[in-house]
């Protein structure tokens, strides 16, 4: 895998944390209108209601921890790459090692 494959994995895992986040978004605010709107009364059909969405909104939570990882994973592994090219990179001599050899 090269470098570019591997910014492109990045970008989408953004992608899915950034979607995550909205889905998480619109479910704490299904929830909290849910639950302002019955101001406390909260029985039967109306508790299933909310203890769904508080289940909808776990599992947005548990798929952006899970994109995070990943994210964590690909950027730990570009910068072990991305050292490994410095070490190996063929760098010209300075001015300085050059101009102090004897001719």
């Amino acid at each position: 895998m090269n470098l570019r494959e591997r910014m492109a994995g990045i970008d989408a895992n953004l992608d899915d944390v950034q979607a995550g986040a909205e889905a998480t978004s619109r479910a704490a605010d299904t929830l909290i209108g849910d639950t302002g709107q019955f101001n406390g009364l909260l029985k039967g059909a109306l508790l299933r209601a909310v203890a769904r969405h508080v289940k909808e909104l776990r599992a947005c939570a548990s798929d952006q921890r899970a994109a995070l990882s990943e994210l964590r994973k690909s950027l730990a592994g570009l910068r072990h790459d991305l050292r490994l090219a410095q070490r190996e990179a063929i760098r010209p001599p300075s001015l300085a090692t050059v101009d102090s050899k004897p001719r």
